[in-house]
């Protein structure tokens, strides 16, 4: 006499295995397990912020895959990552396997703001990013595209400019990974004592009246 037994769920599934691919993608990957006790028909990937209980489904697959890319993430960021395996008696969820995605160049950078000008000077200011993906290691400050501040602060003040000129501002965050820049902000410093010689040219003269050229000055500020 033979029979065949009910099958059951499944026993013994590991926690999966992870390859951090890049910032927003992680390969997860899986072994059947040590007991289907019948016949496994799909496995569901699984995932969630390392600090919540609620978890989304990436994806499934049927029992012949043994890997998933779950894409999408956040840069820098923990998460843990759970394989489900099924059969037609229920289904098992595996513990958890925990990794964090890698750094990434940093996004949501606004542009800086101007606290105070004269006319020789700006104190400029800025925000951390809304998305710094990693740790911000400096902040640079350009100036017409030249870099005049480099450092962890936020905010400066840049001497040595020329009165009544526009100049364009960006800031920059940076990671291991690289540097996000903001958009530019416009500005113009603020008017000074004219500086220079007047020259004055005769150019006739009559018994009652001078005609006079006058040249510009050399810097109107």
């Amino acid at each position: 006499v033979s029979f065949t037994t009910d099958e059951d769920i499944p026993e013994g599934l590991n926690s999966p295995n992870l390859v951090v691919l890049d910032s927003r993608r992680v390969l997860v990957q899986w072994s059947p397990p040590t007991f289907p006790n019948g016949v496994i028909t799909s496995y569901t990937i699984l995932f969630s912020l390392s600090t919540e209980t609620t978890l989304t489904t990436a994806g499934s697959v049927n029992a012949t895959v043994m890997e998933f890319t779950v894409s999408g993430l956040s840069p820098a960021t923990e998460y843990q990552f759970y394989i489900t395996a099924t059969n037609r008696a229920g289904s098992l969820t595996s513990n958890a396997s925990v990794n964090s995605t890698l750094f990434d160049v940093p996004e949501g950078i606004s542009p800086p703001s101007i606290s105070i000008a004269t006319a020789a000077s700006l104190s400029v200011v800025w925000q951390m990013p809304t998305s710094p993906n990693g740790d911000i290691i400096n902040y640079k400050l350009l100036i017409d595209q030249v870099e005049v501040f480099q450092g962890l602060q936020l905010l400066t003040t840049v001497t040595g400019l020329q009165p009544f000129t526009s100049y364009n501002l960006r800031v920059q965050a940076c990671t291991i990974i690289g540097c996000g820049t903001s958009d530019s902000t416009q500005t113009i410093t603020l008017e000074a004592t004219p500086e220079g010689i007047i020259n004055l040219t005769l150019i006739s003269r009559t018994s009652t009246t001078l005609t006079i050229r006058i040249s510009p000055i050399s810097k109107p500020n």
